[in-house]
């Protein structure tokens, strides 16, 4: 019975895991008493068999730590994927925001073209209004000027008209 269970150990050993199920044929805490090292197997074991046993226990332990690495590397996989997700989800938004974003800054800078047209209307209009002033003032000194030299000729006259209106 020693080598069947060997051999049996081995076939299952050359079998790849199985994914939905239990990826080892022996569960690591249900371990098989014959294959337990130093396990008493009803008689004396030969020394090939000792051997085998230690090798199916070997190739057990080994086939172990590769599931447990697998559902590891499983485990990380479906956290870096869960990750991708919300990365997604993050980049969709910050795409979102960034059209909003263009299409204020759109408006906005719109706006501000017609605040600067405006602005420059408003000031060809100041400066009309501001040489306009100018030579209104130089009418008024001119005048000013006239009216004080008459009066030290004292050669004004003043003229009154009387209108008449419809009565």
């Amino acid at each position: 019975m020693g080598e069947d269970g060997a051999a049996a150990e081995r076939s299952g050993a050359e079998a790849p895991p199985e994914r939905g199920g239990s990826p080892s044929p022996v569960p690591s805490g249900s371990r098989s008493p014959s294959l337990q090292p130093g396990a008493p197997s009803g008689g004396a074991v030969p020394a090939g068999e000792a051997g085998a046993q230690v090798n199916a226990i070997t190739v057990l332990t080994l086939l172990d730590k590769l599931v447990h690495m697998l559902e590891s590397v499983q485990e990380k996989q479906q956290r870096m994927e869960g990750r991708q997700q919300e990365l997604e989800a993050a980049v969709k938004g910050v795409q979102g925001d960034l059209g909003k974003l263009c299409k204020s800054h759109a408006s906005t800078s719109n706006t501000v073209a017609k605040l600067l047209e405006k602005s420059r209307k408003v000031s060809a209009h100041t400066r009309d209004v501001r040489d306009r002033m100018d030579r209104q003032c130089a009418q008024v000194k001119r005048l000013e000027h006239n009216h004080a030299q008459l009066l030290r000729r004292n050669h004004f006259k003043v003229l009154i008209f009387q209108t008449s209106g419809p009565n």
